[in-house]
């Protein structure tokens, strides 16, 4: 297992992390989705304290939902992982509204006019997901709610495509992926995101049980890997190549790490992008 590993990371030079201030950089992002980088953060793009607002509405809105799977977490908005492809999609309708709502308190409602305008500068045109005529999620908002060394568990996102439960849907024909992250809330020194240099197989996650979750990978799989720790705060947007193995680290007592996040992916036609929750 240990040399399948090794053999999927990228080369340590490349596994760099990159920054940018108070911009969006389509080259950067394109760099992450071309699996070039590991991860790129955008720092302070949107306002903190806006973000701050926007997290305590969600945090005191009443409407969040606890997640009954494996990945303990409290959330706003429709995630496809685990569930059918109609379940998912109708979960997408039941929500808009409030994603929405929450949204336009921070200004989430303004990124995709501006990645859509990066991407434009590189032959490149996003849209969201769909199946028939019914459209992924925006975004998902979530607070994850795990106790220990961590809050989310490493893992990695390319295995929940091949859900069976989700054929037909076009995102499981998706080459190249990235997880898109703002942060609204998060103290300083913790909830740190953790970023390891492997990649596994298809052949590894049937290996650990894990071809359709891609949750949890064993420590002592990761131990002695190269890896980077990123703090990230309200404001910042952080872009993660999902293919590699990643964790959130546990947040300090009586604070609360909040996100609002979607996928996106590249078609089989290279220049679309698509995107879901």
């Amino acid at each position: 297992m240990r040399s399948q590993m090794d053999t999927r990371g990228i080369a340590p030079e490349q596994f760099v992390v990159r920054e940018r201030l108070g911009e969006l950089d389509g080259a950067l992002f394109e760099q992450v989705l071309l699996q070039q980088a590991p991860a790129v953060v955008f720092r302070r793009v949107f306002d903190p304290h806006t973000c701050e607002l926007a997290a305590r509405a969600f945090l005191e809105s009443g409407l969040t939902r606890s997640r009954n799977d494996a990945v303990p977490a409290a959330t706003l908005g429709a995630f496809h992982y685990g569930k059918s492809l109609d379940e998912y999609l109708s979960l997408v309708q039941e929500s808009e509204v409030e994603v929405t709502r929450l949204a336009a308190l921070c200004g989430l409602d303004g990124l995709r006019p501006r990645l859509s305008e990066e991407f434009a500068k590189r032959g490149l045109s996003l849209r969201f997901a769909r199946h028939g005529d019914r459209l992924a999620g925006a975004f998902t908002v979530r607070s994850w709610t795990a106790s220990g060394r961590f809050s989310l568990e490493p893992h990695e996102d390319i295995a929940q495509l091949s859900d069976p439960r989700q054929a037909g849907f076009e995102i499981q024909r998706c080459h190249n992926v990235v997880a898109v992250n703002v942060c609204l809330q998060n103290d300083r020194n913790t909830g740190q995101l953790c970023l390891w240099n492997v990649r596994p197989s298809t052949q590894l996650r049937d290996q650990l049980g894990l071809r359709c979750s891609g949750h949890p990978y064993p420590s002592q799989l990761l131990a002695g890997r190269e890896m980077v720790t990123i703090e990230v705060g309200a404001g910042d947007l952080y872009v993660i190549n999902s293919a590699f193995v990643h964790a959130v680290l546990g947040s300090s007592a009586g604070s609360a790490r909040v996100t609002a996040a979607f996928f996106l992916g590249q078609m089989e036609a290279d220049n679309v992008l698509i995107s879901w929750t």
